[in-house]
């Protein structure tokens, strides 16, 4: 794969992402002014949460890829802020995605009773700042090797 269409493929990526970063906390905002008393029935984030699922998979793929390549220039390349962000992008991002998944199958074949509001807002909310942070990191990478 030549260096162009790596660039062409980190920016697909990139866009996937800062798109369902901002798709994400758009509806996330508006949900309570159109959704009627959290009708149970309402399912456009079901819809969407397999979108959300990939994108945390995504995030993780390449956090993990970033940490890689961050720990194999040790001790040599001795950043501190680059070593927090590629640690944070990779552990948060891992956790973010466990909840999602968790909540996410928990929602579809298990009892959604057991789901809670509040983990399902910590997991978007958190889930937007990452898509946001990997998105713009893969753009700017693409933005660089083209």
């Amino acid at each position: 794969m030549t260096d162009r269409n790596l660039a062409a493929g980190k920016r697909v990526v990139a866009l996937y992402l800062l798109l369902l970063a901002a798709a994400t906390a758009v509806h996330l905002i508006i949900t309570p002014f159109y959704q009627p008393d959290h009708d149970p029935d309402f399912t456009y984030w079901e819809a969407y949460d397999p979108f959300m699922m990939a994108g945390s998979l995504l995030v993780l793929l390449f956090a993990y890829l970033w940490k890689r390549r961050h720990d194999a220039a040790l001790p040599e390349a001795n950043n501190w802020r680059a070593y927090v962000e590629v640690n944070a992008l990779f552990y948060i991002g891992g956790v973010q995605a466990i909840l999602l998944a968790w909540s996410w199958l928990m929602q579809v074949f298990g009892d959604p009773t057991l789901t809670q509001p509040v983990i399902w807002l910590l997991v978007d909310s958190v889930g937007v700042m990452l898509w946001l942070a990997a998105g713009r990191r893969l753009w700017r990478e693409a933005a660089s090797a083209s």
